[in-house]
């Protein structure tokens, strides 16, 4: 296939794949399809030699047209951000019946003080106290995990 009638096919799975979405989105997928390909020499040889097809290629997600090195800093930030948000104190959970589970109905639960703060609302309602801490609440049950702010 010559590299002109691999341009047809590309462009012609990626219309098929946004032909019901509005046309930004189809813009947005088309830029970051040129941008992965002019940036990862490693994708743009797989896709030339044929061992990614074009409706493959515009089936991938943003982070799967990114470089290694593009991967690699994406995992160390959000390493970080994993860090960052970490619970403080000792990382051990209370148990607790204090609240429900929205998907299960259960109230088998543990929880932990995340320690964030919500400043916006400390702000607003004039709280420095330490009011504004949000709590990680995670039901024993089924797993479902959600914040309770204000605690």
């Amino acid at each position: 296939m010559s590299k002109s009638e691999l341009a047809e096919a590309i462009e012609s799975e990626l219309s098929r794949r946004h032909r019901m979405a509005a046309g930004q989105e189809y813009k947005a997928a088309a830029m970051t399809l040129v941008a992965g390909l002019k940036r990862n020499s490693e994708l743009r040889h797989r896709v030339l030699v044929g061992r990614l097809l074009p409706g493959e290629l515009v089936a991938l997600d943003p982070r799967e047209l990114a470089t290694a090195a593009q991967r690699e800093e994406y995992a160390r930030l959000q390493a970080a951000e994993t860090r960052r948000v970490t619970l403080v104190g000792d990382g051990a959970a209370t148990a607790t019946n204090d609240y429900r589970c929205g998907r299960c109905g259960g109230s088998s639960c543990d929880y932990m003080d995340s320690g964030r703060r919500d400043i916006g609302k400390c702000e607003t309602w004039g709280s420095k106290d330490g009011q504004g801490v949000s709590r990680l609440v995670t039901c024993r049950g089924c797993g479902n995990r959600w914040e309770v702010d204000d605690v």
